[in-house]
């Protein structure tokens, strides 16, 4: 927290022997007034962090998780399986398990979020390495948890949404959703800011700022930005066709994709990445390449094509797994369902214009809690 310098008069009692400044509020203290100083921060870390960690804690655990052997929804699926067994057992199956998935993962990922939480203050309070700043963020992290926290509580509430047609798509004939806003990262559709929360007047890099190159700590026209829950920050990098990842707090990037052409384990112009968490994997908008391209996170040697002849330029997901992509050329935004080739219309698609039907030079998309795009 603190590092001797040149003698500076004391912030408190305005002696001229003040040795120890303090990295968070900038202010010199003599030995007296810094321990002083750092006694009043640990009491203000212990009643206003870790108070409320504990707090939390407790609450977390209250959360019961939902009963679901007598669920009504899970009567609908039995009832829908007893009329057509036969053709749709597999599917019923697959569906049981991603309404239990759907009614406890809030919890799960709330637990997950609190634990890197927990660590974090642990780490700090017996390093005693924290100061105002520290304790401001910590604060709003609290507080973001708490909102999530107050949100699982009040349980809203999942529908079962079960279609029948001659034309049936047996991946989608039967399916569970939400309404529930679950924790997400950012670039995704369900990003809660805490009312309080305030905006540093000086930024933090994060990626880069080596000046323009193709070395592991540089980033060369960056144009597509992904940052996951552990606030690993990926980078679609335009002119180095490559997508960089760069751990919290790291100094060197790590290329994960990377290579100009047009094979599977090349890109060539990649303009967006983003992360689908259910698979594990990134998805890729590959514009030269007129693709979008899945590439396993871990130890990945080469992607898979799932859309083709498409100039993508902006990529999003929504809570559905649908995938949203801005084609650039056609000035249109399309939805694609799993296992779909041809996609949805949702905006433009009539010429490049400035109607309300049109769209002109689209690049990036956003999905919101109603899936409005």
């Amino acid at each position: 927290m603190a590092s001797r310098l040149e003698s500076n008069q004391c912030s408190i009692c305005q002696k001229a022997d003040g040795e120890c400044m303090c990295d968070g509020c900038k202010k010199y203290f003599c030995v007296k007034h810094f321990d002083q100083h750092r006694q009043q921060l640990s009491t203000k870390f212990d009643v206003g962090i870790v108070r409320t960690h504990d707090e939390l804690f407790e609450q977390i655990n209250k959360i019961n998780p939902p009963n679901t052997t007598g669920s009504e929804l899970f009567g609908e699926i039995d009832r829908w399986e007893t009329e057509i067994y036969e053709k749709v057992h597999q599917a019923a199956e697959k569906v049981r398990h991603q309404l239990t998935k759907l009614l406890t993962e809030g919890k799960d990922t709330l637990k997950n979020d609190f634990e890197i939480m927990t660590k974090e203050i642990r780490d700090r309070r017996k390093e005693l390495d924290f100061n105002e700043n520290d304790i401001e963020r910590l604060q709003q992290r609290l507080n973001q948890i708490q909102i999530s926290v107050n949100r699982l509580v009040r349980s809203t509430e999942t529908k079962a949404v079960i279609v029948t047609n001659d034309q049936i798509n047996w991946n989608r004939i039967i399916y569970v959703e939400s309404n529930h806003a679950r924790t997400a990262p950012l670039r995704s559709s369900s990003i809660d800011i805490h009312p309080n929360a305030k905006w540093k007047q000086i930024g933090v890099t994060v990626a880069g700022g080596n000046e323009e190159g193709n070395g592991i700590n540089q980033l060369n026209c960056p144009w597509g930005l992904y940052v996951d829950d552990e606030e690993t920050v990926y980078v679609a990098e335009e002119s180095n066709h490559r997508i960089m990842e760069w751990k919290s707090g790291a100094t060197n990037g790590k290329v994960i994709v990377g290579g100009k052409g047009n094979v599977a384990n090349q890109l060539n112009h990649p303009e967006d990445v983003i992360i689908d968490k259910e698979r594990d994997s990134l998805i890729i908008s590959d514009y030269r390449n007129k693709r979008v391209v899945r590439w396993p996170r871990r130890n990945g040697t080469s992607g898979e094509i799932i859309i083709s002849n498409i100039c993508c330029v902006g990529l999003i997901m929504d809570d559905n797994g649908c995938l949203y992509v801005v084609d650039h050329d056609k000035n249109e935004v399309k939805r694609f369902r799993t296992g779909e080739n041809q996609g949805t219309l949702v905006a433009g698609g009539n010429g490049q214009g400035n109607r309300l039907d049109q769209l002109s030079d689209p690049y990036y998309v956003f999905v919101d809690r109603d899936h409005s795009v």
